[in-house]
């Protein structure tokens, strides 16, 4: 399937549609998916409807159905985007731009003349 042909509330529903089929697959109610993941039965139908949840709300879902590991595959470790904070090496976190005190110039006291 490509996603990208996909509004956003069909790729909702598109990914509602697989965890409930592995929900079912399972043999797990909505009930049970509620109570191992914490989320509500209400967010779970909000879900499958296509409505919008929270990632949390999805990252519960997922929990429910023991598939948490889907997002190792969705998410590759060998991404630069999710290398560890601990193996990323310092990078500055603000830019100072040289202001007039910071410049040389070729002043010299007793040259006001």
């Amino acid at each position: 399937m490509d996603f990208n042909l996909l509004t956003d509330k069909e790729i909702i529903k598109e990914l509602a549609f697989r965890c409930d089929s592995i929900r079912v697959d399972k043999k797990l109610t909505e009930k049970d998916v509620s109570q191992v993941g914490g989320t509500t039965i209400d967010a779970i139908y909000r879900f499958k409807t296509g409505k919008n949840i929270s990632i949390t709300n999805f990252i519960k879902i997922l929990r429910g159905i023991s598939e948490l590991d889907m997002l190792d595959q969705l998410l590759r470790k060998d991404s630069p985007k999710s290398i560890r904070k601990d193996k990323v090496p310092k990078r500055k976190k603000r830019v100072h731009k040289p202001t007039l005190s910071n410049k040389k110039s070729d002043f010299m006291w007793g040259d006001e003349e």
